[in-house]
């Protein structure tokens, strides 16, 4: 699949999603190199170690920054140092929780295909960078400024997380908030589902700052 493809606009990101999700597309991209292998690891990117201590907020810090390296390689068609970048993103996915959702969504289909995770977190981890190349110039190189930018909220002792992040805006409208529903395999938090919130983590700083539980949405079970 051509590279100009994963930057599209909106309306064709989103029928390229849901043709890739019913196994519908013959995509190219899973076939050799593209595809990485599935390899639950520590990984060291960005000045982070995303290892058992790293806090799931690390991981989006990583992510964001995958991101814009991501959309400035596919911009430049510099075709090695976009891999490079996918290579990352793939290492900061869930898989297991991954190849368990997209097993959901070919069932609902009633598709017989058989799939690994490898294929389900390709399919699904392709979709993060056109998601959010919107936003991806405004968001926070720095460490302290992007942590300044989230929240998290996750139950004692929960092998699941949810973590906001507030796009910086300069035109006075509300920011984006990006949704990181994170999950813990091999005792490393890992990104399982990327969404957009309505709760801005702000707000869910403010309530948590009152004494109140920070009231997010509850990750969902599905993809």
């Amino acid at each position: 699949m051509a590279p100009w493809f994963r930057y599209a606009a909106p309306s064709l990101q989103l029928a390229l999603a849901a043709t890739l999700l019913t196994g519908g597309c013959k995509d190219p991209s899973i076939v050799g190199k593209a595809v990485f292998p599935v390899d639950l690891k520590p990984v060291e990117a960005f000045g982070r170690v995303l290892d058992e201590q790293a806090p799931p907020q690390d991981v989006v810090y990583v992510l964001l920054q995958a991101i814009r390296q991501d959309v400035a390689a596919a911009r430049a068609r510099d075709r090695e140092a976009e891999l490079d970048a996918m290579k990352l993103e793939t290492s900061l996915a869930a898989p297991e929780s991954m190849l368990a959702a997209y097993r959901r969504v070919l069932e609902r289909g009633a598709l017989p295909v058989e799939t690994t995770a490898e294929i389900a977190v390709h399919k699904l981890v392709r979709m993060w960078a056109p998601m959010l190349a919107h936003y991806q110039e405004a968001f926070d190189t720095d460490y302290d400024a992007a942590l300044a930018n989230m929240a998290v909220h996750r139950q004692p002792n929960s092998i699941d997380a949810v973590v906001l992040y507030d796009v910086p805006s300069d035109t006075g409208e509300p920011p984006a908030t990006i949704k990181a529903e994170m999950r813990r395999e091999k005792d490393l938090w890992r990104i399982r589902r990327l969404s957009f919130s309505d709760d801005s983590a702000a707000e869910v700083r403010a309530r948590t700052s009152q004494s109140t539980p920070a009231a997010l949405t509850p990750p969902s079970t599905g993809t």
